[in-house]
């Protein structure tokens, strides 16, 4: 039982993610760019932030590497939303979780860092997933009209 709080945030956090591209389609097609859509998010995150804990933006200023982190992330998240606002849902959010993947195939080609033998299993078994999970939604939704 000490076990289900964690494997209850795990399986939220995943509907979270899977559902968050509803909201942004539902915003474009009433007009209203992702890239607006994303700011708009941002800017209510922000003001919440800040009544809840005002000295946030204090400590911010002090630390310049967290403003290199808040755009890095912010970029990946406007990426993101576009893209699942715009594209093929499926194929984006493999992209997205797909990431670790590319770290580790970077990390092997940019820094010369070999991934160990489980490490290469993993990535068999999420390229294996990227080739089962399109093929499989389209035997369900049958092919394009």
């Amino acid at each position: 039982m000490p076990h289900l709080l964690p494997v209850l945030a795990l399986v939220f956090n995943a509907f979270v993610w899977g559902v968050s591209w509803w909201p942004f389609r539902q915003l474009h097609a009433a007009g209203l760019h992702p890239l607006w859509a994303t700011a708009l998010m941002y800017a209510l995150a922000l003001a919440c932030l800040l009544v809840a804990r005002p000295q946030a933006l204090r400590t911010a200023l002090q630390h310049p590497a967290l403003w290199l982190l808040a755009l890095s992330s912010g970029l990946t998240n406007v990426a993101f939303n576009w893209a699942v606002t715009v594209g093929d849902v499926v194929r984006v959010v493999l992209l997205f979780y797909l990431m670790p993947a590319w770290s580790v195939l970077l990390a092997w080609k940019v820094l010369g860092d070999r991934p160990t033998g489980m490490a290469l299993v993993r990535l068999l078994l999420a390229f294996g997933g990227v080739a089962l999970v399109p093929g499989a939604g389209r035997r369900l939704v049958g092919p394009a009209g």
